[in-house]
């Protein structure tokens, strides 16, 4: 699936996991952190390659994602396999846009590479209010971690920060946005003009759970 590819690429130039190269069916990704030790994302919903990977061997707290129906999908994971939290992929294509409006006492500041664009906006007292990236993989770009803190929500950062990014990646070249989107951030982006592609089926191994 084509989103999916545009989506991991992007992904790995956003967060730079320490390692992360090409398998059959897919990507493998080493991640090294407290909550996920690595992951597997498929390019395309294969039940012979997914029943390889949970056959093992599988380090504690490894995740594999792919696109489609967590419903039908997860039975097939087997015992000491966890359900993620509900996702989505979704899309957009991009266009020649002006800078967004910044609401009074904000600022917003930009640092761009040539694969990655950061956006960062502050309060009158340099506090971190909100912020997001974006991985470039041209012709796609791949909005990610985009957040809000909790003192400035419902104030229209969110949507200043996804403008701010969507603007710059056109810019920059490319011409279709492709996101991973959480349950939150699923009605922001479809107040933004983004539109559902597939479910995202997401399962961690924790075999003590």
């Amino acid at each position: 699936m084509w989103f999916v590819e545009a989506w991991v690429t992007g992904w790995i130039k956003s967060r730079r996991p320490p390692l992360a190269e090409p398998v059959d069916g897919g990507w493998f990704i080493q991640r090294d952190t407290d909550f996920e030790s690595c992951r597997w994302v498929l390019t395309g919903p294969d039940p012979e390659r997914l029943a390889e990977i949970v056959a093992g061997p599988v380090p504690e707290a490894a995740c594999v994602k792919f696109a489609g129906d967590p419903a039908v999908w997860l039975p097939r994971f087997g015992s000491g396999w966890v359900e993620a939290d509900p996702g989505w992929f979704m899309t957009r294509e991009l266009g020649p846009a002006d800078a967004p409006s910044v609401p009074d006492g904000y600022r917003i500041e930009v640092s761009a590479e040539p694969e990655l664009i950061m956006v960062r906006v502050l309060d009158g007292s340099g506090e971190l209010a909100a912020s997001g990236q974006c991985g470039l993989v041209l012709p796609y770009a791949v909005p990610d971690i985009i957040v809000t803190e909790e003192a400035h929500r419902r104030r229209g950062l969110g949507r200043l920060v996804m403008g701010e990014l969507q603007r710059l990646a056109y810019d920059s070249g490319a011409r279709t946005a492709v996101l991973s989107a959480t349950t939150d951030g699923r009605e922001l982006y479809r107040s933004l003009g983004w539109r559902e592609l597939s479910g995202l089926v997401g399962a961690y191994y924790r075999p003590g759970s």
